[in-house]
């Protein structure tokens, strides 16, 4: 298997964590795959994806956290 193939091996093992709500195995997995082969632009796309939504379900949490507190 060459280098490119890990990578792309990588990016689908990562995409389906992402699928699985597994963002922990699918941040690990898209890092693998840019070592691997820093050429493939969709993987940093995935990449910035899953940070962006884990920074936006974090937000929501809180901000959920803090409208109920303030009404007790």
């Amino acid at each position: 298997m060459t280098q490119i193939e890990k990578a792309q091996y990588f990016f689908e093992k990562a995409y389906k964590a992402n699928e699985r709500k597994d963002y922990k195995t699918a941040k690990k997995d898209y890092e693998k795959a840019i070592e691997l082969n820093p050429n493939i632009a969709n993987v940093y796309n995935s990449l910035a994806n899953l940070s962006t939504n884990a920074f936006a379900r974090t937000f929501n949490m809180n901000r959920i956290s803090f409208n109920r507190s303030s009404f007790y």
